[in-house]
């Protein structure tokens, strides 16, 4: 099961960026374990980083609430702005992702219910995602 624990409280600031007020974490299962990425306090996002030809096309919203809590983790976990977030297990262990874990962890964080996001946007966010990280490297 995957799960927030509090609601996104956030502002925009005149630059466009988003930057989160209260802090939150994503917490997620995976093998029988507990995994947890805490988001701070004060970081600073652009949203769904979505080219501008697709969101004229689909109407994609950068700061849509289905996706934007889920976009905020995986902005944290590749240390987006300078902001880095680890990951840490049931016992405490943490580590650093790699791009390729980070879109796994954004996939679970798009599945939490309570954000009503359809399988289409999700397969369509996490591959947007994955495209980017093999198209910059970042996989190889």
């Amino acid at each position: 099961m995957n799960s927030y624990t509090a609601p996104l409280k956030w502002h925009k600031r005149k630059d466009g960026l988003g930057v989160v007020d209260e802090a939150f974490d994503f917490w997620y299962e995976r093998k029988g374990r507990r995994y947890t990425v805490h988001v701070p306090a004060g970081t600073v996002f652009n949203g769904a980083s979505i080219p501008w030809l697709i969101r004229k096309l689909f109407g994609f919203d950068p700061f849509d609430p289905e996706w934007l809590k889920a976009c905020i983790v995986h902005d944290v976990l590749v240390g987006e702005f300078g902001q880095l977030a680890y990951v840490v297990d049931d016992l405490g262990v943490l580590h650093e992702p790699d791009w390729f874990e980070a879109a796994s962890v954004f996939d679970r964080a798009l599945r939490v219910k309570s954000e009503g996001l359809s399988n289409s946007k999700r397969r369509l966010l996490v591959f947007g995602v994955r495209a980017w990280g093999v198209l910059s490297f970042k996989f190889i």
